[in-house]
């Protein structure tokens, strides 16, 4: 997670906020702006194939996993498509484990138990049972073809550290001790296969390192943390695909999940060819920095996620703006929230988790739920990313099911109206089906929208996300 935001992003109130993070976070110089026009979809322009929607387990599910009838309600809300929102992608944290003679460092939500106490201790496979109960919850919720799972860290065990804690290193500095990357990579991997050959979860993607250039982690935050510069990253990489080829493990390498597409962009490129190779996808987090083309050609083809997004704008306008970046400029594959379950404006759900005598059974959906819901109930694994020719609006192709997804978001205070022109498609009596959120409605249903010529016409009113769902669309 990017050092949390409230502390750096302290802004006067979360409109200001949601301003902030969007500035930041757009396609280079092009602006959000009101979709007014005819809007082009492009079969013929082949994207990526989408493979979803999630969010990370930790913090929320360390705090919640421990009662089972709050940890179902919020289970079914995050994973179930009927009662919820239906996201596919679980981010599991591999935690340190702090030192114990740091016990007032990190935050209550952020204490996630690591497996091994110290070099000398066995593995303990009874810890973190919250957050394991949650991946679980989240596995039986998903449909087997759409689950994907992904390990990650942020700092080594405090005991491989260099400061001695899982908060990061003294003035910043790295902290991973020049003894430990091979150690470090063992006690990975040999997490990540106990979850794939004992519990029975296979994670396709491994995460060594978290927003490692930035320098925020300094011995004593609320939370782990671990700087590690490019050229040690490399060295970690190559640590880590040697433990996990030691151990037979199919689990590929993600890197590096920098808090900054542009930080990101200069990560990769400063890597060697043999560097590279290791990498089975490539991970940025769009808090900061703006170059998403600049990322995708770096990455060279390799798969792209936005592994983590996160932002303190309850509406969900600047949610929807970044997936909308993210699909339109990155070529990301899929779409990461930090944690779904948050207070301030940052979760989905909206609870305090830092509280230890909240009651967790209360909660609020906030805007951005449902602002969510406009995109992963709608936009599922195996879609195929394709092109149209206006800048407030995405598509997908459902081959299998003859059907397109259209997403339009008009970030902006004028309304607009929007001719979505489909006649690259073979021609097709169809009445496509719309839903909307916006600052009076939440995945409303709208007026159908019955084609004419493969073309239709639907408003886009200010500050909302709207979907369309087209169908009998076959290719020509």
């Amino acid at each position: 997670m990017k050092m949390d935001r409230r502390g750096l992003l302290a802004l006067a109130g979360t409109a200001a906020l949601a301003g902030a993070v969007t500035a930041v976070a757009g396609p280079g110089a092009a602006p959000a702006h009101a979709a007014t026009g005819t809007a082009v979809v492009d079969p013929g322009q082949r994207g990526p194939v989408w493979e979803g929607f999630g969010t990370a387990l930790c913090w929320f599910a360390h705090r919640i996993g421990g009662t089972q009838a709050v940890r179902d309600t919020y289970a079914d809300l995050l994973f179930d498509r009927d009662k919820g929102l239906g996201l596919n992608i679980v981010r599991y944290n591999i935690g340190g484990g702090e030192n114990p003679a740091y016990p007032g460092h990190m935050d209550l939500r952020a204490r996630i138990p690591g497996y091994l106490a110290s070099a000398s201790a066995a593995y303990d496979w009874s810890a973190d049972p919250n957050q394991r109960w949650f991946l679980q919850a989240a596995k039986s919720r998903i449909p087997a073809s759409e689950f994907l799972a992904e390990s990650f860290a942020n700092s080594p065990p405090w005991w491989m550290t260099i400061s001695g804690s899982v908060t990061g290193g003294r003035n910043a500095a790295e902290n991973l001790r020049t003894d430990s990357y091979e150690a470090f990579a063992r006690y990975l991997v040999t997490v990540n296969e106990r979850f794939r050959t004992t519990w029975g979860v296979p994670f396709r993607t491994l995460s060594p390192v978290n927003e490692p250039s930035a320098a925020y982690w300094t011995f004593g935050n609320r939370q782990e943390g671990n700087r590690m510069y490019p050229a040690n990253q490399a060295t970690m990489l190559r640590a880590l695909a040697d433990e996990l080829a030691r151990q037979g493990s199919p689990t590929r390498i993600a890197a590096s999940d920098e808090t900054s597409i542009d930080v990101g962009r200069d990560t990769v490129n400063s890597w060697s060819a043999q560097t590279r190779a290791l990498v089975g996808q490539y991970n940025v987090h769009s808090y900061e920095g703006s170059d998403r083309t600049g990322f995708k050609t770096a990455a060279r083809g390799t798969r792209i996620w936005d592994s983590e997004h996160g932002n303190g704008d309850a509406s969900g306008m600047t949610l929807s703006q970044n997936i909308l970046w993210d699909v339109k400029w990155l070529g990301a594959s899929a779409f990461a929230y930090w944690q779904a379950v948050d207070s301030g404006g940052w979760g989905v759900l909206d609870t305090d988790l830092n509280n230890a005598s909240a009651d967790l059974s209360s909660y609020t959906r906030n805007k951005k739920f449902w602002a969510m819901a406009q995109w992963s109930r709608y936009i599922r694994r195996g879609y195929r990313v394709i092109g149209v020719s206006d800048n407030d609006t995405v598509a997908f192709h459902d081959e299998a099911g003859r059907r397109v997804v259209l997403v339009t978001v008009n970030n902006t205070s004028t309304p607009a109206t929007v001719t979505y022109d489909l006649s690259r498609f073979a021609p097709a009596t169809a009445t496509a089906s719309g839903v909307r959120t916006s600052g009076s409605q939440d995945l409303a249903a709208l007026p159908s929208a019955a084609l004419a010529g493969n073309r239709f016409t639907a408003s886009a009113p200010a500050m909302s996300t709207t979907t369309w769902v087209v169908p009998s669309m076959t290719l020509n």
